[in-house]
């Protein structure tokens, strides 16, 4: 596996793991453009104790974003990151929406909430496994701009 880390971003390599799985954790801020999703896997009725919280980048984003790529002849696969888990949902999921949408998703009576715009991130780590890529950040900022006339991106179906 080797790291793709490309230009544009204000990210520094701060660990390559390799022998466990490939996994890369990186220091400094990236502003990812997207969607923010907070939902229920499986819907409000699920015994699941907390909601996910997802960053969804779109095309632009997912250039900037360092990646995995396996290049071992006759293999060539690519790993961009489709989805970045937010290791502060709660937090992040209050300084992104409205508190009458955090209170409806906390009591279970809304299964997702969304919000496209651009989103602050640092504590990024990305790696691969099982051959799927995952991604992991803190959520610092955001900026949303009016969701009249906004699309959300959707969540890929992940493993």
């Amino acid at each position: 596996m080797q790291l793709v880390h490309p230009n544009g971003g204000n990210l520094t390599l701060v660990q390559l793991e390799r022998e466990t799985g490939s996994s890369a954790r990186f220091s400094g801020q990236i502003w990812v453009s997207g969607t923010f999703v907070a939902q229920w896997p499986g819907g409000v009725k699920t015994k699941v104790k907390a909601p996910e919280y997802l960053l969804v980048p779109d095309k632009q984003s997912k250039a900037v974003l360092p990646y995995f790529v396996l290049k071992e002849p006759p293999y060539f696969n690519r790993y961009p990151v489709d989805v970045i888990d937010l290791e502060n949902g709660e937090a992040a999921l209050r300084m992104t929406v409205s508190g009458e949408k955090v209170d409806q998703l906390l009591n279970r009576k809304t299964r997702v909430v969304r919000a496209t715009g651009r989103f602050l991130v640092e504590s990024y780590i990305v790696g691969v496994e099982c051959d799927a890529p995952w991604a992991r950040a803190v959520l610092v900022r955001t900026q949303l701009p009016s969701q009249l006339a906004i699309v959300h991106q959707m969540v890929p179906e992940r493993c």
